[in-house]
């Protein structure tokens, strides 16, 4: 069966990962990449034996791509996005799909309109401890959920000035542990409290931390904690994911940095149901390469080929950026803020 020729659109350190995962996908040729850095370009031209274009739009016109990446600051991707989906071309986007919901809507219109596979990458649904914790709760183990509570935390001093002056922390960042949250409750937020502070970084309006209540619809609760001032020495820039599950017939504790499952339920006590590998490269005894990034990527190409269906959508990706921006209210105005209800658009 014919390869999908992709290109890859943004050569920054994730773009850069986006390339070098698809040189390693067996369904995939890596035809084409695209910077506006003239010398970087053809470096990474050469280095991923990929034609180079310091022109996105010149990109999208070649017809030896079937499919792009793009990867590059929230607050361009509509346009890219959309005149991508417009020539024809199958799109991956990075999360988050865009900083405001006039943008986040353009997209997912876009995508209806022209019917190619639009995807907005939300990795941690590829993340191997967090699948295998989601099929547990699919297979009863712990009864139903009532209460998700996650923890994430980076290094102090990891993010570049426009991701908090022009992002901010709250829509940079959040939107995985929302995404996870819902995803494990199996339900929609009705209602979100937020509390923040610039305790390091110390400008006002631009929190390095984050804590998030949430109801769901069906009465669930959900918690998250999010800090981006850990110590320098810690040893990653990520490097402190938990996730705690609590359901009517036992609990599930999750060390998501580790891939470690920890379970305890009514019938068996307390167990480890799997101890999984993760994240970027680490080589299985089988000679297999095994990490979430690589099996987004190739999920994204399964649905370009009509073997999978897109996850996350752009009408769901938006509805997550609708909740983030319901939360920066709350945590502005100090009150909870209600979630109008989701538009059933995918």
């Amino acid at each position: 069966m014919a390869k999908v020729k992709v290109g890859v659109i943004g050569m920054g350190r994730f773009g850069e990962l986006h390339a070098a995962t698809y040189k390693k996908i067996d369904t995939v040729e890596l035809t084409a990449i695209s910077s506006r850095k003239p010398e970087h370009v053809n470096e990474m031209a050469q280095k991923y034996d990929a034609k180079p274009y310091t022109d996105y739009r010149e990109l999208l016109k070649d017809p030896n791509v079937d499919a792009v990446s793009i990867s590059v600051p929230p607050g361009v991707q509509r346009e890219i996005a959309v005149r991508a989906m417009q020539a024809g071309k199958h799109v991956l986007m990075e999360k988050p799909i865009a900083i405001t919901l006039e943008d986040a809507d353009a997209i997912a219109k876009s995508a209806r309109e022209t019917g190619v596979v639009a995807m907005v990458g939300y990795v941690e649904r590829f993340n191997p401890s967090l699948r295998r914790t989601k099929a547990l709760i699919q297979n009863g183990k712990i009864g139903d959920v009532y209460k998700v509570s996650s923890r994430r935390a980076s290094r102090f001093g990891v993010k570049p000035d426009w991701v908090f002056s022009q992002v901010g922390m709250m829509i940079h960042n959040v939107g995985h542990d929302l995404d996870i949250l819902r995803w494990m409750m199996d339900d929609d937020i009705s209602t979100v409290y937020a509390m923040g502070g610039s305790y390091m970084r110390r400008v006002p309006g631009q929190p390095d931390n984050l804590t998030l209540l949430l109801r769901f619809k069906k009465g669930g609760m959900g918690l998250i904690e999010n800090s981006w001032t850990l110590p320098s020495k810690y040893s990653m820039e990520e490097n402190d994911l938990y996730l705690d599950i609590m359901g009517t017939e036992g609990v599930l504790k999750v060390d998501n940095f580790d891939q470690m499952i920890s379970m305890c339920n009514e019938s068996t006590g307390f167990y480890h149901p799997g101890i999984l590998r993760w994240p970027g490269g680490i080589q299985e005894d089988a000679g297999l390469e095994h990490y979430a990034l690589k099996d987004e990527l190739e999920h994204f190409i399964k649905a370009v080929k009509g073997e999978a269906e897109a996850l996350l959508k752009p009408a769901e990706a938006a509805y997550i950026l609708r909740i983030l921006i319901a939360a920066n209210e709350s945590e502005r105005t100090g009150k909870p803020v209600e979630i109008r209800q989701k538009e059933e658009m995918w």
